[in-house]
């Protein structure tokens, strides 16, 4: 019997033994299992996030516009009285110099008169010269004498009117240009406004254009300009502002601006539309990724991330937009250090895990 109870107590020793490795491998397990599980859990629950320190840059503020070009100077040249033309002196698109005769209206009669008012002139001449001679040997009055010198003054009336009449019959350009098309013939009868042809002095191009009046007290005159037009690709011309209107437009809310561009090359021309680029100067500017900024209504923010691993939401004012980034006027400052990947499933206060850190100006991914 002695025998008998050793085995059956070495036995059950045995199975002990067994009962508490298999409790112990089943007790290990559960806790690994359950590790894992809560880890996976926190791994989906917290969000992995890019962040990346901020710094104000240098920004070069660019109003964009289209413009429409206008010569420096142009006028219609017109006929202010009626006569039949006797010569046309120009060709269409022909450069013209200030003074240069243009056309001839018919101005025989004018020429006899001017020719009649010269020798009458010449009259009264010798007779204010023979009653100075009279008054000085006192045979005559001083009324006499001041007679005459009426008679003389009216002499010359007539001759400078005679000389605008014929003046009025020929055209000449009032400045340096290029001419247009030409609009009247020789026999050809006009009236006063008959349109001969046009006079643009395009040395120098106006381009007027209009900006949102939100840069009305930045703008200055000197500011200078760049400017394209779709007949040069890839051409840029340069120009300075020289005017700006006094006036914001009521429907547009807009302020008109002109520029004034050197045409030496005669490349522009009146008419042609022009995109505009206006550099307003360099500043320094806190300068975030469009992506970053979260818009709830009318109120934008970011998320700035803190030494403790959470975030904080901060509502933000924007300024100026360029290539994909936007200016921060206030509720971002220098050193702050903005999450600029993971954004969207972010709430203020919540834990994230960091990725990584984007240097400042590096590629974003």
């Amino acid at each position: 019997h002695r025998i008998m109870w050793q085995k059956i107590l070495k036995a059950c020793g045995e199975l002990l033994i067994g009962a508490l490795v298999i409790g112990g491998a089943v007790y290990y397990y559960q806790v690994m299992l359950s590790s894992a599980a809560a880890a996976k859990r926190k791994a989906t629950t917290t969000p992995t996030v890019m962040t990346a320190p901020q710094k104000a840059v240098q920004f070069s503020d660019i109003i964009e516009a289209l413009g429409t070009g206008s010569a420096k100077e142009a006028v219609d040249i017109t006929a202010i009285v009626t006569a039949k033309v006797v010569e046309v002196n120009f060709e269409d698109g022909d450069h013209a110099k200030a003074g240069q005769l243009l056309v001839k209206l018919d101005d025989a009669r004018e020429q006899a008169e001017k020719e009649q008012a010269e020798i009458n002139l010449a009259e009264q001449v010798r007779e204010m010269a023979r009653i100075d001679r009279l008054y000085k040997s006192k045979a005559v009055s001083q009324k006499t004498v001041d007679e005459q010198k009426t008679s003389l003054e009216r002499s010359k009336t007539l001759l400078a009117v005679a000389n605008t009449q014929i003046d009025d019959r020929h055209l000449r350009a009032p400045f340096n240009g290029c001419l247009g098309m030409r609009l009247v013939s020789p026999g050809d009868l006009v009236t006063p406004g008959t349109k001969i042809t046009t006079l643009d002095d395009i040395s120098e191009i106006n381009v007027d254009f209009a900006v949102p009046e939100k840069y009305f007290s930045e703008l200055k005159t000197g500011y200078e300009v760049q400017v394209t037009n779709a007949a040069y690709p890839g051409e840029k011309f340069k120009g300075k502002v020289t005017a700006i209107a006094p006036r914001i437009n009521l429907q547009t809310r807009m302020v008109e601006v002109r520029a004034m561009i050197d045409n030496k090359d005669m490349k522009l021309r009146p008419g042609m539309m022009f995109h505009v680029l206006v550099d307003m100067g360099k500043r320094d500017a806190l300068m975030i990724p469009e992506k970053c900024v979260v818009s709830l209504g009318e109120k934008q923010f970011v998320f700035l991330y803190q030494p403790n691993g959470r975030v904080r939401r901060c509502e933000v004012s924007l300024g100026s937009r360029r290539d994909g980034r936007v200016e921060v006027v206030s509720g971002v400052k220098n050193g702050d250090v903005l999450v600029v990947e993971g954004v969207a499933k972010l709430v203020d206060g919540m834990n994230v895990n960091l990725a990584g850190v984007i240097k400042q100006g590096a590629p974003e991914k």
